[in-house]
């Protein structure tokens, strides 16, 4: 809905004020500093209330995320919209309750909105979202907060910077080219393939040149392009988490056309056929090395999910619902994970980026098993091993040769993880001076 308000304030700034209350669902959002996080990386500029113990959601009577409540100069309740909406409706529902009320009189104070967030300095990263290796040995990351994709080389040196530091949807040279929060990546022959989250698309950058295009996707949310997230590929044809539909999708690339693969559209954790089977903010995918099965961090279950791509079904290996989680080893059922949101692939073992949890976990498909490898489970900073490490809200995880990569999120960092003690450590990086500088 983020969007959708910004346009409200920009289209209204004479006549309406936005008020954002923070009513958590997990117990990591309910913290002041998590949410301040959230608030500067997704560049939020109205206020917003941390209401942790839900007094204001009780208050007014609210049911669902999100929900729109409007109130009128005098404090009254006239209206309220459970769920998204897009800005066109949403404008048109304001239009008519404006009209029940005259203009402000001339020289009335107006709410001065707070200006964008000041850009952060380009030698640093800004809440990446995901890492992942690329072919020549080097890296590429979506330094998501600063709308754009780098490109390393093997000694963690910026070859390429695609986009940023604004945000935008432009095709072209990698100085022009602008991303909107960019998450997902996947190398593809001689591209990157990007999830441009903020987009509503997939965008393709050159891996040589640094040129950007258009796969798919026109820069507005629809029913199938609806903020993509993670994406991985089997064979020529790329698969997409969409967390905004609930649904993961498929991407031919040859055809130029893309589907649902899996998914109701339904938000919640349903088993069973691959069109009858329900997710809740699928955020990651990763296949297994013999492609028959696809699985999916489900972050708003808090769950890890299998697609069998042969039989058709998806099934649940751990989690067990949209307000059932912590952080809990174990077997099956006994499990708790708090909003994974991206999956490795590694010898015989799934590795979790157990955002929430701000921990990595390992997650034995075979057996259901799922423990902790590293992060001692609260948010903080610290290279070490197993819990002596500490991360916050790690956003993606990838395989890299016998070590695995991730970004740790609101850290701005990227990390090694040694897959078998856990030790972690940072990776040397060299970031331009200048958003445009090779």
């Amino acid at each position: 809905m983020l969007p959708q308000l910004r346009r409200i304030e920009q289209r209204y700034a004479d006549r309406v004020t936005v008020l954002g209350i923070h009513s958590p669902k997990f117990p990591a959002e309910a913290a002041t500093e998590a949410l301040a996080d959230a608030v500067a990386r997704l560049d939020v500029r109205h206020p917003v209330a941390n209401d942790r113990t839900h007094a204001i959601w009780q208050a007014y009577g609210v049911r669902a995320w999100p929900t729109l409540i409007f109130i009128d100069p005098s404090g009254r309740v006239i209206g309220r919209h459970e769920g998204e909406i897009d800005a066109g409706r949403l404008s048109q529902l304001i239009d008519a309750l404006l009209a029940e009320f005259p203009p402000a009189p001339a020289g009335a104070p107006a709410w001065e909105h707070p200006p964008a967030a000041a850009p952060r300095d380009a030698r640093s990263l800004c809440f990446p979202g995901r890492a992942v290796p690329l072919p020549d040995g080097g890296h590429a990351v979506s330094d998501t907060g600063n709308h754009r994709v780098l490109l390393l080389d093997r000694h963690g040196r910026v070859a390429r910077v695609c986009g940023g530091p604004g945000e935008g949807m432009a095709d072209g040279p990698a100085g022009q080219a602008r991303f909107r929060l960019p998450q997902g990546l996947v190398p593809h022959g001689q591209e990157l393939l990007v999830a441009d989250t903020g987009n509503h698309a997939l965008r393709a950058v050159h891996l040589a040149s640094g040129a950007v295009r258009t796969l798919a996707g026109d820069g507005r949310q629809g029913a199938l392009w609806s903020s993509p997230w993670g994406i991985t590929l089997l064979g020529d044809r790329v698969l997409i988490a969409m967390a905004g539909a609930h649904q993961v999708a498929v991407w031919d690339i040859g055809a130029g056309r893309g589907s649902v693969l899996a998914g109701s559209g339904h938000e919640a954790l349903r088993d069973g056929p691959l069109s009858q089977c329900a997710f809740a903010q699928p955020s990651g995918l990763v296949p297994a090395p013999d492609g028959r099965t696809l699985y999916v961090a489900d972050s708003e279950t808090s769950a890890v999910r299998a697609l069998d791509l042969l039989e058709g079904t998806v099934r649940t290996l751990v989690g067990q619902g949209l307000f059932t989680f912590g952080d809990e080893d174990g077997t099956a059922d006994s499990v708790r994970l708090q909003h994974p949101l991206d999956l490795a692939w590694l010898g015989e073992l799934l590795y979790v980026a157990d955002s929430y949890n701000h921990r990595i976990k390992t997650l034995d498909p075979r057996t259901r098993y799922c423990g902790r490898l590293a992060g001692s489970g609260r948010a903080g900073d610290a290279d070490g091993r197993g819990d002596a490490a500490a991360f916050s809200e790690p956003g993606g995880i990838s395989a890299d040769a016998n070590r695995l990569l991730v970004t740790d999120t609101n850290n701005h960092a990227l990390r090694w993880v040694d897959p078998e003690s856990g030790a972690t450590m940072r990776p040397a990086l060299h970031l331009p001076r200048g958003c445009d500088e090779p």
